[in-house]
Order: C-alpha cells, then sequence, then structure tokens
C-alpha cells in the first residue's frame, strides 16, 4: 500500500497511523492481560475468601441464635420467680396490714378507756 502513495505528506502519515495502530495494540494487550491477571485474583483469592466469610458469618448468627435461646429461657424463669415473690410479698404486706387495721382501733380504744 505504501508503494501505491507518491505524496511524501501522505506516506509520512501513513507511517506515523501504522505506529500508533502498533502501540495501540501492544497497549490493548496489557490491558487484556490486566483483567486477566485481575480476574484471577478474583477466582483464586476473593472467591475463597467470599466462602469462608459465608462460614464464618453462619458461625456467628448460630451462636447468636444459640445465645438468645438460653437467655430467652433464663429471662422467662427469672420473670416468673420475680411474680412469684412479687405476689409472696403482697400477700404478707396484705396480713400486716389487715392485723394493724385491727390493732391500732383496739389500742385507741384501751387507752382512751385508760384515761376515763
Amino acid at each position: 500500500m505504501q508503494e501505491s502513495i507518491q505524496n511524501p505528506k501522505r506516506v509520512a502519515q501513513l507511517k506515523e497511523s501504522v505506529l500508533i495502530i502498533g502501540e495501540y495494540k501492544k497497549d490493548s494487550k496489557g490491558i487484556e492481560n490486566t483483567i486477566r491477571d485481575r480476574n484471577l485474583v478474583i477466582r483464586k483469592d476473593l472467591n475463597v475468601l467470599e466462602e469462608e466469610i459465608a462460614i464464618l458469618t453462619k458461625r456467628v448468627k448460630l451462636s447468636i441464635k444459640k445465645d438468645q435461646d438460653r437467655i430467652g429461657t433464663e429471662v422467662a424463669q427469672l420473670n416468673k420467680s420475680i411474680q412469684t415473690v412479687i405476689s409472696f410479698i403482697s400477700i404478707i404486706i396484705l396480713i400486716i396490714l389487715v392485723l394493724l387495721s385491727i390493732i391500732i382501733p383496739k389500742i385507741r380504744i384501751s387507752s382512751i378507756h385508760k384515761f376515763q
């Protein structure tokens, strides 16, 4: 093709175009190699890490669930114990108040009789 072009300016432009195309091809190969290297790293390293992270995440979730189940049972038992204690204390206070409501008027009446 270069032999058919007679104009020196056009010959120079053709040579420059051929050089630019060569650099483009070389740089394109470099980009392709970089992409291949990146994909290899993703396949070899990151995909393995993804699986490990998934396993660790599952373990953490199971551990948290187990702890929540254990704590939930303990809290339910404590609530029942607290209700029982509060009921017992309420009954004792009620008995004391009933006794006081009976005893205090008797004491006042007897002290009034003493002063008469």
